[in-house]
């Protein structure tokens, strides 16, 4: 269906058929579209602000430059979508699946994706700030130069993941799983890293002043140049780590 432009705002959509459509441009503030098939629809640059999209089907959907905010995507299938520069400020993305879709610039500030899926997503240069993404799996994802202060990202699992000259600063990782992750060059000023994983991870060059390294497991993991200063780590495992050239000092560091 051709509906670009249209004017579909609070329409009820909810479980439609828009498989192809083309929604360019279209008004869809506070439609309902819940359950709706929206597979390789193009929404690009289209108004969806306070739309309720969960259970919806976006797989390989096109809602580059779409404003999302307040949205509900609850449990929505978005596989491989394309979300590049959108904005979702407060959206709630809970449960989502979001595997392998295109995030890059997106503005995901304020939202809740708490269990969301977003393995082998590109999301780099996008913002998470002040989001909640506990328990959320990130695997392999591709975060490089996001901005996500603030954020929660306690229990989530980010395996293998790409987090290098990134604002991780005050994030919470308590419980993650964050082995073999690259946060070399990133801003982790008074982090909390209580009880995580970092086995293999790559922290070389890392601002960690402040930062809460308490029960964290570093196995193996790679602390060159960085700033500790301030560091707070009990009882954390640095077993094999490397920490050569740091700017750490014995009275400022709680080990």
């Amino acid at each position: 269906a051709c509906l670009k432009g249209s004017d579909l705002s609070f329409a009820n959509l909810a479980s439609s058929n828009l498989f192809l459509s083309d929604l360019l441009l279209a008004n869809l503030t506070g439609a309902n579209l819940t359950g709706a098939n929206l597979q390789q629809a193009i929404i690009s640059k289209a108004k969806l602000a306070d739309a309720n999209l969960n259970s919806a089907n976006l797989t390989a959907c096109d809602l580059n430059g779409s404003d999302l905010s307040r949205a509900s995507l609850v449990g929505a299938y978005a596989r491989r979508a394309m979300l590049g520069n959108a904005f979702l400020a407060y959206a709630n993305i809970t449960g989502a699946s979001l595997v392998g879709a295109n995030l890059v610039g997106a503005d995901f500030s304020g939202a809740d994706l708490r269990g969301s899926d977003l393995s082998e997503a590109r999301i780099s240069r996008a913002k998470f700030i002040g989001s909640n993404m506990s328990r959320a799996n990130l695997v392999f994802t591709n975060l490089t130069r996001a901005n996500l202060s603030r954020a929660d990202l306690s229990g989530s699992t980010i395996v293998g993941s790409g987090l290098s000259h990134c604002d991780l600063s005050f994030v919470n990782f308590s419980d993650a799983n964050l082995q073999q992750a690259d946060m070399h060059e990133s801003m982790l000023v008074q982090a909390k890293f209580y009880g995580a994983d970092a086995t293999d991870a790559c922290l070389e060059n890392s601002d960690l002043r402040g930062a809460n390294l308490t029960a964290m497991r570093l196995v193996r993991a790679n602390l060159d140049c960085s700033n500790m200063k301030g560091l707070n780590m009990p009882h954390a495992n640095a077993i094999s780590a490397t920490v050569s050239y740091t700017h750490l000092r014995a009275h400022e560091t709680v080990l």
